[in-house]
């Protein structure tokens, strides 16, 4: 039951990390909001209890993310 709430909460936030990056004045705002989405995923992450590959899945979105910062 807890993932896939956590998978639903992954797809929200990569949902919402796209919009500052295509609007991003710079690769240091854009890396900026790649930090911020890791730390609210690594968040999720402890409040839900999930830790079986949910940490590692948000430090791959956060690397998903910072390819698309350059």
């Amino acid at each position: 039951m807890k993932r896939p709430r956590i998978m639903a909460l992954l797809g929200l936030l990569a949902a919402l990390g796209e919009v500052p990056l295509l609007h991003a004045q710079a690769p240091e705002d854009c890396r900026r909001q790649c930090s911020l989405d890791l730390v609210a995923c690594q968040n999720a992450c402890l409040d839900s209890r999930d830790f079986d590959g949910c940490l590692e899945e948000c430090h791959s979105a956060e690397e998903d993310c910072l390819s698309g910062c350059r």
